[in-house]
């Protein structure tokens, strides 16, 4: 990501800074918490939404397979190749939104971060190395969160174009009847 911080930079600052500066360490810390926590609702969030194209994806590739021996017998060449396309860029939202709620190597806490013994000579000094472990954690899961986004994104376009194709197909299948019913 751009403008980011390398671990041993974010060290650096928070070393260099006063010891008597508790209040900047409580800023920091606090802003460290809040990020970590809209880190974990963005997440969620992009997960739910990955998940509804999941199933509104699957529910129409079921519906397009499970129907294709009818259609197959009643459209004529245009109409099956709008379907089948439409059924690709329906598989291609799937895949995305699987690909955007799929298990990912979260970053939290470890054990080794959480009890560091270099930094337990202070309450101060715990906190510091706290916000840069936050820090380290924050970078990370943003960087899965921008990987979830992307797919969905992704996933929203190809189920957008598919719906566009199927309301395509449909106009085509329709249009026949529509010009008998008006009379053109």
């Amino acid at each position: 990501m751009e403008n980011e911080l390398s671990f041993e930079e974010v060290h650096r600052r928070i070393s260099e800074y006063a010891p008597a500066k508790v209040e900047v360490t409580n800023e920091l810390y606090k802003l460290g918490e809040m990020l970590l926590r809209e880190g974990e609702e963005r997440s969620g969030s992009l997960d739910s939404k990955g998940t509804a194209i999941l199933g509104y994806s699957g529910v129409i590739l079921a519906f397009l397979l499970a129907n294709a021996p009818q259609w197959s017998q009643q459209m004529n060449a245009i109409e099956k190749f709008l379907i089948s396309l439409a059924g690709l860029f329906t598989l291609a939202a799937t895949v995305q939104a699987f690909r955007s709620v799929r298990a990912t190597s979260w970053r939290w806490f470890t054990d080794a971060a959480w009890f560091e013994e270099k930094a337990f000579n202070s309450a101060e000094n715990l906190r510091r190395y706290y916000i840069t472990q936050m820090h380290d954690i924050n970078q990370t899961n943003s960087r899965i969160n921008e990987q979830k986004g992307s797919a969905l994104v992704g996933a929203q376009r190809f189920l957008a174009i598919s719906v566009a194709i199927l309301a395509g197909a449909l106009v085509v299948h329709l249009l026949p009847v529509w010009l008998v019913f008006t009379g053109s």
